[in-house]
């Protein structure tokens, strides 16, 4: 037994990985050193190109702006029928949007400041925030033009959305 352990100690010690060529550990050591030097891609000209995206979108966002000044109103008739279709709640919220609008119309007439007013409007979908949101933007728009402070092209109500699908459905 110990004759067969003395044997297997010395054949570990003629297989030990010191004695292994290490051609492989150096290569993949040397690899390894070298990816952190290697240009792979050039910042300048991924700068170069990012700003001139950015610039083209800001053109465009100029085009969107201009869009949302002339986007027109909900006609009378198709403002009613979505009122009707609206429940309480919604209701309360278009309301209370037509009250502050009053409010800051009658502020701007007379050089005063206009009370802030934030809202936030959520629901799971299919319960028609979309619909409320563009009754509120109607609103807004008509009655804050009819101030008399406000140029034609002025934007009185810019709609953002956290995402493509919300973008698209309020317009």
């Amino acid at each position: 037994m110990k004759k067969r352990k003395r044997e297997a100690v010395i054949r570990f010690k003629r297989f030990n990985l010191k004695n292994v060529p290490t051609n492989c550990t150096e290569e993949s050591r040397a690899r390894s050193l070298n990816e952190g030097s290697e240009v792979l891609t050039e910042l300048a000209q991924q700068d170069l190109q990012a700003n001139t995206d950015l610039l083209n979108a800001s053109q465009s966002l100029g085009v969107r702006f201009e869009a949302a000044a002339n986007k027109e109103e909900i006609p009378p008739h198709e403002y009613r029928s979505v009122m009707r279709g609206l429940n309480s709640k919604q209701r309360q919220v278009v309301m209370y949007n037509r009250d502050w609008c009053k409010r800051a119309v009658v502020a701007l007439r007379n050089k005063a400041c206009i009370e802030t007013y934030r809202m936030f409007l959520s629901g799971p979908g299919g319960v028609g925030k979309s619909h409320v949101i563009s009754l509120i933007q109607s609103d807004t728009m008509k009655l804050l033009r009819l101030s008399g402070e406000m140029e034609p092209t002025d934007v009185p109500v810019l709609l953002t959305a956290p995402t493509g699908v919300a973008a698209f459905n309020i317009g």
